[in-house]
Order: structure tokens, then sequence, then C-alpha cells
């Protein structure tokens, strides 16, 4: 029927149109990982910030320095993991593991754990879209 197509050519076109097909499909289904990835490693190339770290003189003296340092380092964990994790039970376990690995610096400022919910709440409304409620912020203090 068709003389001036040849079967190279069709089997090419053939080959291109489902190429093409399943990138959409794949840019359709996994955009926002796709996405999150490239963002967070744009943002990492282009902050060279360096955390400047929390002395004994500051722990020891229960200076303010070191609540501005475990909000900064609490939000760089909520950011990293909004990222990263899809459920909040994961998303909660990874807060109170942050929270357990930084227990000695909670103890010796003057933070308490409803400025610490009020914080993990709205920052990971803000930054990751996760709505978490107080009931679920209690299982991090268990």
């Amino acid at each position: 029927m068709f003389r001036q197509i040849s079967w190279s050519i069709f089997f090419g076109c053939v080959a291109a149109v489902a190429t093409l097909y399943y990138v959409a499909v794949f840019v359709f289904f996994y955009k926002g990982r796709v996405l999150n990835l490239s963002l967070s490693k744009l943002s990492f190339l282009k902050s060279n910030k360096k955390v400047n770290p929390i002395s004994n003189d500051d722990l020891v003296n229960g200076n303010s320095n070191v609540a501005g340092h475990l909000y900064d380092k609490l939000t760089t964990h909520i950011d990293k993991a909004g990222k990263i994790i899809s459920s909040k039970e994961e998303f909660l376990f990874g807060l109170k593991s942050f929270l357990v690995a930084h227990q000695s610096e909670l103890s010796t400022t003057a933070i308490s754990k409803a400025d610490i919910n009020d914080h993990i709440l709205k920052t990971a409304e803000s930054i990751c879209s996760i709505h978490l409620s107080e009931k679920d912020l209690r299982v991090l203090w268990v």
C-alpha cells in the first residue's frame, strides 16, 4: 500500500513515538521527584554557607546562640527531609531521631518543648507542605 515507506523508516518512527510516550509518562508521574532532586542539587551548589560549630562556652552558659543554632539545624533537617521523604510517619521518625541526637543541646538551653513543637509545625507546613497536629508531635517526646 505505501511503497515509499521502508520497514526501517517504519520501525524508526515507531521507536521514536514509543520513546516520546514513555518520556511523557515518566515526566507526568515522577515530575515532583525529579524537580526536588534537581532543585536540591542546585541549592547545594549555590549555597557555600558554612555553619559555625557550637562552642563549649555556649553550651555551658546556656547562651541563646545555641537556640539559634538548634533552630537553624532543625529547619535544615526539616527542609532536607521534606524533599526526600514522602510519608508523614517517616518524617516524624526522622524528627524524633534528630531530637534524640541533639538531646544534650536541648537540655542545656531554655527552649521549651512547646516552642520546638511550634517551630516544627510552622516550618513543616511552610517548607514541606506537611501538616502536623499536636497529636502527631506527641510521638517525638515519648
